[in-house]
């Protein structure tokens, strides 16, 4: 049963930023972090059950859509790993009734996936969707990891617990 008095209520974000390399590249942009989704398996259970696979994850793409074109952004398109690091503050109110600001992460390693067009019209402000295919996605919450997927170094660490480790048994 869902415990009011156990979670906290967040609300709006305040602020959102964007780093790559440590140097700023964005403010009050718009980000669609990934989804992360499992690959799956078709096994015979009773007709088919298709079962999550934890240890192999599908593509992740995260979408950075800012206002304008200037050189932070276009420090982000074309060809190369990109080392994306998303701050946002969020306003949460405790279990004590009290509010208060809660900062974010999201660390994003991958690459340009395209350089997208740009429409103009007079009078409109530029709007700029940047794709970046990961291999590297972490979040954190008020300084806790929530997850880490690291395709090269076999992670899919999930609130503490990584799915990957295969290792124990291979």
């Amino acid at each position: 049963m869902y415990n009011v008095k156990n979670t906290n209520v967040c609300g709006p974000v305040s602020g959102i930023t964007t780093y790559e390399d440590g140097v700023l590249t964005g403010r009050d942009v718009n980000i669609d972090l990934p989804e992360i989704a499992p690959a799956t398996a078709d096994i015979k259970l009773m007709g088919t059950y298709t079962m999550p696979v934890w240890s192999q994850i599908e593509h992740m793409v995260a979408t950075i859509t800012k206002i304008g074109m200037d050189k932070g952004l276009g420090k982000s398109l074309g060809p190369g790993q990109k080392t994306i690091e998303c701050r946002w503050a969020q306003t949460c109110i405790g279990t004590d009734g009290k509010s208060r600001t809660v900062g974010c992460k999201a660390f994003l390693t991958g690459e340009c996936s395209k350089i997208p067009g740009i429409s103009l019209e007079v009078g409109s402000p530029i709007e700029l969707p940047v794709e970046f295919g990961l291999r590297r996605y972490a979040l954190y919450v008020d300084g806790v990891e929530i997850h880490l997927i690291d395709r090269i170094a076999g992670i899919c660490r999930i609130n503490g617990k990584d799915y990957a480790d295969l290792n124990a048994y291979l």
